[in-house]
């Protein structure tokens, strides 16, 4: 450990400092085989890798290992087309997809770490091998781990995904009269591996001066005051498939009328895992359910003894713990009419299409669970001198005190979900080039998933007590979700687009979107969907998905200017002697890219205060009036439309025992528009050589050209009615992504 080089060296906190360093870097390989096998065969090699480092340090000490992470993706793919006459084309394929994401904290592995220091009589449990440290509390010290890792409190250890993906699929055509045939399968294998072990899991240890009346003194002893550690879940080695077949008919009914019928069945594996170590839950029985012996080998030895867990035999369970959903027929429908000539063209279509997200949480072990456990122990006692927890025996044999558990149940009938699509567009050639096109595009989402939580108590004016719960005892059921289907979601949308296709040196293409999306689940990123504000009442949620915008204006262009050898100014001879100049002036190509949007969708909240009696000390307030306000920077809102639904209409009244009845997605932030432009030319090194000479390729890109500020885009609006900024939309930079300034990039590419 470095000596203080700040302040007084006697001090013992707040007497060093270093410069924090950050470093990345990215690197990407791509190329393509392709090899003719006589006039009717042709076999392609294709190979991709993306690797990006970055290395971050925490500004403490420079030992401290700081922050690492490794992401990128490899993939490798072989294709092989080969016709059979004129009318039969087969495209076999396969594919191997690597996705990486590695973050590390730190630079020592724990276990090392624990050997080092003599903290090896762990009460016979065992440590990961990995990246790690353990964490060590001292009150103005904030967390502190051994050899000058993480002085200031981050988080040590390793959370490692590695998706693997194997891809086989075949697609065959066949042309016959007026009929275009086309049939195949796929076949994919997914085996995602994920390893996290950080927190607690070389042990946490606090000290507070009770044997010395200093904690730091307590710590050169070796005396915390309590300690707790984790055991991990361990490497989880998941498997799982998705398997399908299609067949579709384009027929070409009339020269004016095409038809395009289609049938595609989907069929998902429940996901397993290879250790086993996957668990369900039963709400009924209360009982936590594991697939085998194995498994049931496999609980942590602390886990509490009040919840059963039993094997999936014993629960009358399917050996997976879930039954897979085989009902994953898609139809498709489509029609292209041309009924006055070939310059306008009527197209609708209709699908159905299934959501293949796989069920998390509970089969993946992520979510509490039977395997995965924090034991905590303390206060520790000195008698007759002798500490009962110590560096040298910080945990005792016997399991510790473990809280309430946090439980995902899913049902054995869980359905995947799936949305049906339909569109009607009309397409009208311009002349010039252009096109335009104007649409109705539509859909319905089913089965969508919600968390439905089994130990919320019905809304009351009684204030929230644990023993309210359904589900009791509150101390040994913290939560029970209960995985759904049911949800739902509506999408409807006018597209306006005008595009001209790159032609005599001028490309154009502009975008109007007028949409709507309905949905009464909460969206989100997790597996199983999110809990509904009211888990018994899940209407309650339907409107407007949040951050959604639902008027968007988009145009871009590429333009050739004009100038050099065979363009309309400065046509510079041939010759070598206007060889220059002509690199110089000519071939120049300038872009442009705007978007304007008439604002966001934003749900007005409060926060700190229970109005139901649930528990819930957050929510969607109530509305007492439309939300007509001064629409500035400061005032987008209005506060006085809004009430926390109290007694007195603020935090300080009595529970009204209901949810607020401001509609979800009732609110829209301010409009905002951003630009950027591009200049950029290649240079051929060798013009000799044509299209096939190596070029350096130029450009400057300028984003946000005229320094615009924009108010309130991008999540910039405050809706919380209990903050002192509700309605606030400022302009400025608030993040990167918000408003940036104006930004130059400057780029140079050698392309061949």
């Amino acid at each position: 450990m470095p000596l203080p080089n700040r302040g007084n060296a006697t001090n013992l906190s707040d007497n060093f400092s270093t410069l924090k360093t950050t470093s990345s870097e990215q690197r990407d390989y791509n190329f393509r085989i392709d090899q003719k096998l006589g006039q009717n065969n042709t076999v392609s090699v294709i190979f991709y890798r993306l690797q990006t480092t970055s290395q971050e340090s925490f500004s403490t000490i420079p030992t401290d290992g700081g922050s690492n992470s490794r992401l990128g993706a490899k993939s490798i793919g072989i294709q092989d087309t080969h016709a059979f006459g004129t009318r039969v084309v087969n495209e076999f394929g396969f594919s191997r997809i690597n996705l990486y994401n590695v973050g590390a904290v730190g630079n020592q592995s724990g276990r090392q770490i624990l050997q080092s220091v003599g903290l090896t009589n762990l009460g016979g449990r065992q440590v990961p091998d990995s990246l790690g440290a353990p964490r060590i509390n001292i009150p103005g010290f904030g967390h502190l781990a051994f050899f000058g890792q993480n002085l200031l409190g981050q988080s040590q250890g390793i959370n490692e995904t590695n998706d693997i993906r194997y891809i086989f699929r075949d697609n065959v055509s066949y042309q016959r009269g007026r009929h275009t045939l086309k049939g195949g399968f796929s076949l994919q294998r997914y085996v995602p591996n994920d390893l996290a072990a950080g927190g607690n899991s070389w042990g946490n240890y606090s000290f507070n001066g009770f044997a010395t009346g200093n904690a730091f003194a307590d710590f050169l002893l070796g005396i915390p005051q309590s300690t707790s550690i984790t055991r991990p879940r361990g490497k989880l080695e998941e498997v799982h498939s998705e398997a399908g077949f299609y067949f579709q008919d384009d027929f070409k009914m009339t020269p004016r009328l095409t038809w395009n019928l289609g049938i595609r069945y989907q069929a998902f594996t429940v996901p397993i895992d290879k250790n086993g170590l996957f668990y369900n839950f039963d709400p009924t029985k209360l009982q936590v359910v594991v697939r085998d012996a194995a498994a049931l080998s496999a609980v942590h030895p602390a886990y509490p003894k009040g919840i059963p867990v039993v094997t999936a035999q014993q629960a009358g369970y399917p050996d997976n713990l879930l039954d897979a959903d085989w009902k994953g027929w898609e139809p498709r429908l489509g029609v292209a009419w041309r009924p006055w000539g070939d310059k306008f063209v009527v197209r609708s279509g209709w699908g159905l299409y299934h959501v293949p997200t796989t069920p998390g949480f509970a089969l993946a072990g992520r979510a509490g669970g039977p395997f995965q456990l924090n034991e905590s122990f303390g206060p520790t006692q000195i008698v007759n001198g002798v500490p009962s927890a110590s560096f040298n025996n910080p945990f005792p044999t016997e399991p510790g005190r473990v809280g309430a558990q946090s439980l995902v149940a899913l049902p054995s009938g869980y359905k995947i979900p799936y949305t049906m699509q339909w569109n009607l567009t009309l397409e009208r050639e311009l002349g010039s080039g252009f096109g335009g096109r104007v649409s109705y595009v539509g859909s319905k989402g089913s089965q969508w998933r919600y968390l439905q939580q089994l130990t919320q108590p019905l809304p009351s004016t009684l204030p929230f007590s644990p023993d309210r719960r359904p589900i009791q005892p509150a101390s040994l059921y913290n939560s029970v979700s209960l995985a759904q289907n049911g949800g739902n979601m509506t999408y409807h949308a006018m597209e306006l687009e005008m595009s001209r296709k790159f032609s005599s040196g001028f490309y154009f293409q502009s975008n109007f979107i007028w949409s709507k999306t309905l949905l009464d689940v909460l969206d989100g990123a997790q597996e199983n969907g999110r809990t509904p504000t009211d888990s018994y009442n899940r209407s309650l949620d339907k409107g407007r998905a949040d951050s959604a915008e639902p008027i968007i204006f988009s145009m871009s262009a590429v333009y050739d200017l004009p100038f050099g050898r065979g363009k309309r100014f400065a046509n510079l001879p041939s010759g070598k002697a206007f060889g220059v100049l002509n690199q110089i002036i000519g071939n120049w190509k300038v872009s442009g890219l705007f978007l304007a949007s008439a604002g966001q969708i934003f749900t007005p909240t409060y926060a700190g205060f229970d109005s139901t009696g649930t528990g819930i000390s957050s929510g969607r307030p109530d509305a007492v009036c439309n939300d007509q306000s001064q629409r500035d920077e400061t005032h987008w809102f209005n506060r006085d439309c809004y009430r926390i639904p109290s007694t007195t209409g603020t935090a300080t009244g009595q529970s009204l025992g209901r949810f607020g009845n401001a509609a979800r997605g009732s609110l829209r932030g301010p409009g905002y528009w951003s630009e950027e432009t591009g200049l950029f030319k290649d240079f051929p090194l060798l013009p000799g050589r044509g299209e096939s000479s190596p070029r350096l390729r130029f450009s400057a890109n300028f984003q946000n050209t005229a320094n615009h500020p924009h108010q309130g885009g991008f999540f910039g609006c405050n809706s919380n009615i209990s903050s002192a900024g509700f309605g606030t939309c400022p302009k400025g930079a608030t993040t990167f992504w918000a408003n940036p300034g104006r930004t130059i990039y400057l780029t140079t590419q050698l392309v061949f």
